[in-house]
């Protein structure tokens, strides 16, 4: 073979070896990435269900690990539905509630239509979103398209940030109340209460309440609503020579916001510990004429319980609408000026916090839920609650228990001094003004929903 033949071998067996180098090359390369995609699939598949998902649903289950390992089924109350109801359906069926197995959570997003699983942590896990009819219908039809009543409904239709009904899953209540909830909500009042500058003195709305009994015996819905700030510390029940008691329709307090210095606007005597009374000026903070007109008589039920051990808002709401009282204390009262209940307060946590969802004291406790509530302030409060098997005690919140702040507790002696902060229902006929400062958010802090 000559030398071109020897230079021709050489380039030949050259480009042989590198060709083949190539090919090592490419095939290293292409099994790296099949690994890398493998890793990520499992990492995708496994550590993602540590993680808070949102996602797409197509036809009752997602697809979101590759393998189908979410499923949804859909509900118009009872009645199983075929897939979701789309955004702004015919039907009118807006999103009620959601529960998941596997200790997954549902949170909705009604801006984009759509659930956030929290704490899903297992394969092959069942959701169940529940959807109804806008609740504000019926309260629109029944009370006035223009009313109150019908303009807070319609807000609680779509907000599921800060309001929510307490009906919803296994602890719920029968009565169905549409309430605030959270830390912050929008849900500030302007009542027609001024303070000696001229500002609005601002109450808060705790919820629409339903089954109301007017003082006659008919059932209403009713806007609850209580003080933003308390009114100053005093006692529950504190009379000058004579026994004190914890029945409601009977204590001081009751009279001195329903008959007394804070009903008339005026000077008078308040209850405070030791069995006594104190001046008290409600000149200015007392409840002005425009707001008295805006309220009516209920009837309040007052059933007791003696402990807070293992018992949820569900089961405070029953109690207090029971019958067991110390002895013949009175299990009833028609007034227009209280206070909150226990299930008010507790109810008041963001459905949000899904560790605080059972709303149980011990849990309430532990994990901080008070972080979240707007009812929980910077002094001991009062409820309207009695304890039944004594003469004297009072459930309120408390600012400290075992190191943490905002439990609820029950051994509170009608005698002491705590935080008032008065609740009224609202009259059915009561209305809300156009916004005045619509570049602000109505119903906050700063432009609080006007009532007429």
């Amino acid at each position: 073979m000559d030398k071109n033949g020897n230079r021709l071998l050489d380039k030949l067996e050259k480009y042989v070896d590198n060709n083949k180098k190539r090919r090592k090359t490419i095939l290293i390369s292409l099994g790296v990435m099949v690994l890398i995609s493998i890793s990520l699939l499992l990492y995708k598949t496994f550590a993602s269900f540590s993680e808070n998902v949102s996602f797409p649903i197509m036809k009752g289950k997602v697809d979101y690990f590759g393998n189908s390992d979410v499923y949804f089924a859909f509900y118009n109350g009872n009645k199983k539905l075929e897939e979701m109801p789309q955004k702004g359906n015919e039907e009118d069926l807006v999103f009620d509630y959601g529960e998941c197995d596997n200790g997954a959570d549902i949170i909705w997003d009604n801006e984009a239509w759509g659930p956030m699983v929290k704490k899903l942590s297992k394969s092959k896990t069942k959701c169940s979103l529940y959807f109804k009819e806008k609740e504000s219908i019926e309260i629109c039809n029944k009370y006035g398209e223009d009313s109150a009543l019908c303009y807070i409904t319609k807000l609680g239709d779509s907000d599921y940030e800060n309001m929510f009904y307490d009906h919803a899953s296994a602890n719920g209540v029968e009565d169905n109340n549409l309430r605030y909830a959270g830390l912050t909500p929008n849900n500030y009042v302007d009542i027609g209460d001024r303070d000696s500058n001229g500002n609005p003195i601002l109450w808060q709305i705790i919820g629409v309440m339903n089954n109301i009994d007017n003082g006659s015996g008919i059932k209403e819905s009713r806007i609850k609503i209580i003080r933003s700030e308390s009114i100053g510390n005093y006692a529950w029940d504190s009379k000058e020579n004579t026994n004190i008691i914890n029945d409601w329709t009977k204590s001081a307090l009751m009279k001195t916001l329903n008959e007394g210095a804070y009903w008339s606007k005026t000077l008078g005597k308040c209850p405070v510990k030791n069995n006594s009374t104190v001046d008290c000026d409600f000149s200015i903070k007392g409840l002005s004429d425009k707001a008295k007109s805006l309220i009516s008589d209920v009837t309040w039920p007052l059933g007791g319980h003696n402990s807070v051990v293992g018992i949820n808002a569900k089961q405070f709401y029953e109690k207090e609408r029971g019958k067991k009282v110390y002895e013949e204390n009175s299990t009833e009262w028609t007034g227009k000026v209280g206070l909150m209940y226990p299930s008010d307060y507790l109810f008041a946590v963001s459905p949000r916090l899904t560790e605080c969802k059972d709303v149980i004291n011990d849990n309430y406790t532990k994990f901080n839920c008070h972080k979240n509530n707007w009812l929980m302030n910077s002094s001991v409060q009062w409820t309207i609650m009695s304890e039944n098997d004594n003469d004297h005690s009072i459930f309120r919140i408390n600012l400290e228990y075992n190191d943490e702040d905002g439990n609820l507790w029950f051994n509170g002696s009608n005698f002491t001094n705590n935080s008032v902060r008065p609740v009224v229902y609202l009259s059915t006929n009561v209305k809300i003004a156009n916004n005045p400062h619509p570049e602000l958010e109505y119903g906050s802090e700063k432009n609080p929903f006007v009532i007429e």
